[in-house]
């Protein structure tokens, strides 16, 4: 077949690609680690913590998922009535052919998400 790989050739990218987000995340390396994660995507569960942790400007070494969805997500700022309303209109035109039951559900993790880093 034209233009395909062997299945070794595809783990030895998929393992170069691995050792460039690992190294990119070792050393803060922000704009590696940003094109990594839009060419190739962050790959694990573990990578995505750590990668989008630091590209959100968070420290990865005390990420706590818990205090996460306990407190960053609920607890007030200045700009909470900003992300109300910016996220009661989004996803639109992303999700047009979603359910409201699936963009609401979307929307809950956008207003978690961005509420934990404002």
């Amino acid at each position: 077949m034209v233009g395909s790989r062997k299945p070794t050739a595809d783990a030895a990218d998929e393992a170069e690609t691995l050792r460039l987000i690992n190294a990119a995340i070792a050393a803060k390396d922000l704009p590696a680690l940003r094109q990594l994660a839009a060419s190739h995507g962050l790959l694990t569960n573990q990578l995505r913590q750590q990668g989008w942790c630091l590209l959100a400007g968070a420290d990865p070494g005390v990420w706590d998922a818990a205090k996460y969805e306990t407190v960053w997500s609920r607890a007030g700022h200045r700009d909470r009535q900003v992300v109300v309303v910016d996220v009661a209109r989004s996803l639109w035109a992303l999700m047009p052919d979603a359910s409201d039951e699936e963009r609401e559900a979307k929307r809950a993790q956008l207003s978690r998400l961005l509420n934990a880093v404002v």
